[in-house]
């Protein structure tokens, strides 16, 4: 299980705690400048941290070969830069590259077809727009994991749906619950849009200034006073007509900083 300890970072995080289950997707929050990048980061084992321990099977991450670490655990940032001479099949065949276990032809094709990206098939990645190569950059950690035979497994995504249009926002927080409950992948999201997290999320973490403030099943920390307290913003919890039925937030009134 990833876990971390007292995890801090300069002025950016302080004393963290907590666990990341597999089979679960965990959704990090807060304004802008929180942390939450950069505790996601540090998941990745792309920062070292100031202060505390990110852990993995209870021991540390920097003890790990790069290559081990790339078989349990993925990442997509926010940014994807375009990438000059390949198509995107070819990008994806790199997806192995650190652990040098190739992806078989018909994993790139089963991801292709589940994620509609066969379309892009043999498009060249530096044509693409940016929405695009978001849903390749996704794909891409996605194949990762696939093509690793090892447990604990964690998906980490940065701002995913940033780039994405309201249908492919969807298509990808709803694949990330079915990696989650089907293959056994810890999720783990950095998002802004509360609602999201509120529908897609089972678990919740709150950042603010650095700290984790609260953490548990959305409903039960994403209330009108958290919210206020957190973001500065009013709003009000309505009924969603459909299932799980969990409440949809509705902004009414920007409070005065």
């Amino acid at each position: 299980m990833l876990s971390c300890h007292a995890l801090s970072l300069d002025h950016r995080l302080h004393d963290i705690n907590g666990t990341w289950p597999t089979g679960q997707v965990t959704a990090i929050l807060g304004r802008n400048g929180a942390g939450k990048s950069s505790l996601l980061h540090l998941l990745a084992g792309l920062l070292t941290p100031t202060r505390g321990s990110v852990t993995l099977h209870q021991r540390p991450l920097h003890d790990y070969p790069s290559a081990t670490l790339a078989r349990h655990r993925a990442l997509m940032l926010q940014d994807s830069t375009p990438i000059l001479g390949l198509t995107v099949a070819e990008v994806l065949e790199t997806a192995t590259f650190a652990t040098r276990r190739p992806p078989a032809p018909q994993q790139i094709d089963r991801l292709l077809t589940e994620l509609d990206l066969t379309p892009l098939r043999q498009r060249l990645h530096q044509h693409l727009s940016g929405g695009e190569r978001a849903k390749v950059a996704f794909a891409h950690a996605v194949l990762q994991l696939r093509c690793s035979d090892v447990t604990p497994r964690y998906l980490l995504l940065d701002e995913p749906c940033a780039a994405l249009d309201l249908a492919a926002q969807q298509q990808l927080l709803q694949y990330c619950q079915q990696l989650a409950q089907q293959e056994q992948i810890g999720v783990v999201m950095v998002l802004h849009d509360l609602n999201q997290a509120m529908r897609h999320a089972d678990v919740v973490w709150l950042l603010q200034n650095g700290r984790l403030v609260d953490t548990g099943p959305p409903q039960t920390c994403l209330t009108a006073a958290q919210i206020h307290a957190i973001w500065q913003q009013e709003v009000v919890l309505l009924p969603h007509p459909h299932p799980p039925h969990r409440p949809i937030i509705v902004p009414t009134q920007t409070l005065s900083a």
